[in-house]
């Protein structure tokens, strides 16, 4: 998966770096007065009660059970509607929003049509007629995810989404009526009854108040035979925005209060009696590290000349040095087709 595309589209995160810091720094504040975690996100094993670092002034620790890293703070219900409805909403939806069909087009192909591509041919290798499977992306925000599987002939598309602002758009951006806006607290009742063979949680789980409930009613739910999701990962990404905090993060941030490992996704999987059909493991590490590097020399007032020469030096190695950590399962993310 090549990484100029990703650079392009992600350019408001190098050039309004103190926007989306000043957001995260007033998420962070409002994560600090939740209460405190005390059980695993993953796992649910008992959380001691020292840290392991700070960053930002919240206190993180890695689960001693399953290696999962955890916010000390909890995803309360409070924390998720400031961030995803109301004035949240607002701020939330720039980070995914397009100016046009084209943006919308252009983004669904880049990143979210090689997603969907992973996602069929998993699908296809267990000799699975897709046109006769019946597809639920539940977080869908804007569709880029619907749009990309609505270029294959599946059964039937239909997306779940908290924000009015991004079903909105959503709908407006692929001509018909494939998203439903739901409230928060009907997040249990609509996996219950959700009737699609497919569903999935494009980097949703990390974002929900009880990911354990979620993935146990998923379980329960005799309709769906396969589920997809993609987490954010404790990657190298991760310890460089410990590194240089003054750099907005992408990895631990706003609504990412825990973080994946390798470790913990297989406790998980274990756990829920889940089996891994297909696994892909990618990132933007190194794109990350480009970032914060440019946003530095961008704030040191370094010449164009000096930061010219250090984009031609590091970009044609943003790809090869990003395949490394992703062949070592260490990338900031993986995407799972399970069963």
């Amino acid at each position: 998966k090549k990484n100029l595309d990703l650079i392009k589209i992600k350019k408001s995160f190098f050039n309004e770096n103190d926007y989306y810091l000043n957001k995260q720094l007033k998420d962070g504040n409002i994560y600090l007065q939740q209460d405190v975690r005390t059980k695993c996100e993953n796992c649910d094993n008992q959380l001691d009660t020292s840290s392991d670092f700070k960053k930002q002034e919240i206190p993180y620790l890695i689960c001693k059970r399953c290696t999962h890293l955890n916010g000390r703070h909890k995803n309360s219900k409070n924390f998720i509607n400031s961030l995803y409805t109301d004035e949240g909403d607002v701020e939330y939806s720039k980070i995914y929003n397009s100016k046009s069909i084209k943006d919308f087009q252009e983004r669904s192909e880049s990143i979210y049509l090689p997603k969907v591509q992973f996602l069929i041919d998993s699908l296809i290798e267990k000799k699975l007629d897709i046109s006769n499977l019946k597809f639920c992306d539940f977080g869908c925000g804007s569709g880029y995810f619907l749009h990309s599987l609505d270029q294959f002939e599946v059964g039937s598309l239909i997306g779940y989404e908290v924000s009015k602002i991004q079903m909105k758009l959503g709908n407006k951006f692929l001509g018909k009526k494939l998203i439903q806006n739901y409230n928060i607290t009907d997040t249990i009742d609509i996996i219950k009854n959700i009737e699609s063979d497919v569903i999935s949680l494009i980097a949703v789980l990390e974002h929900l108040k009880d990911p354990r409930e979620i993935l146990m009613e998923i379980k329960n739910n005799t309709n769906i035979k396969f589920m997809m999701i993609s987490v954010p990962t404790f990657s190298f990404s991760t310890y460089l925005e410990v590194f240089s905090q003054e750099v907005f993060s992408r990895q631990l941030s706003s609504g990412h209060t825990h973080l994946y490992t390798k470790e913990s996704i297989k406790y998980l999987i274990d756990e829920f009696d889940f089996s891994i059909i297909s696994e892909w493991w990618f990132g933007t590490d190194i794109v990350d590290l480009y970032r914060h590097f440019m946003v530095i020399f961008e704030k040191s007032k370094y010449s164009d000349l000096f930061i010219e020469s250090f984009s031609k030096t590091l970009i044609p190695l943003i790809d090869p040095l990003q395949l490394e950590f992703d062949k070592q399962k260490k990338s900031s993310e993986v995407h799972l087709v399970v069963n």
